[in-house]
């Protein structure tokens, strides 16, 4: 009895209402995992397999005899690559030592070899020089146009790429 003359009734021990039995934790006629013979035990199933990397997709080629609606397939191909290789740095841990996903010129499919920075060490060392020849061949005319300064580029390479906090502000506002 409870307090006031209020009686309390508890379910009965046991299977309460009558529910149907779950299926068995290990079903029969399974055969049971293979154990190799040096007695590891089998490598477990990965609990949270990687998100999709877009690191193995490859850009399309746009080349100067393309038909107008196969340029505009390939450049639709490769602004859809662009945001995906985006998206997958955003979910990276930004920090100093990071390598992130170098994007193309979704204009030509192309980027230019060995002198395009993905981490922030190459970033920081790049030359002015070498800076102008990225964005002339990666659709960043303006920088040799306004003569911007090292930090500026550093700054929109790093948020093209979104990855813009491995930057600190004076590293931003370098001349």
């Amino acid at each position: 009895m409870a307090a006031h003359g209020v009686q309390i009734v508890l379910p009965p021990l046991g299977n309460p209402g009558n529910l149907p039995p779950g299926p068995h934790p290990s079903p029969q006629n399974t055969p049971p995992p293979h154990v190799p013979l040096d007695g590891t035990p089998p490598p477990a199933p990965i609990p949270n397999p990687a998100p999709f990397n877009p690191a193995n997709e490859k850009y399309m080629i746009i080349r100067t005899g393309d038909t107008r609606q196969v340029r505009r397939r390939k450049r639709r191909h490769n602004h859809r690559l662009n945001l995906l290789k985006r998206a997958y740095n955003r979910t990276m841990i930004v920090d100093r030592w990071m390598k992130w996903i170098l994007l193309a010129d979704a204009e030509t499919g192309k980027r230019p070899p060995k002198i395009c920075p993905n981490t922030w060490t190459k970033v920081i060392n790049t030359r002015r020089g070498t800076w102008y020849n990225i964005g002339d061949k990666m659709g960043f005319p303006w920088w040799r146009g306004q003569r911007y300064g090292r930090g500026k580029m550093r700054e929109e390479w790093c948020d093209w790429h979104n990855v813009l906090g491995v930057l600190t502000q004076e590293e931003r506002e370098a001349v």
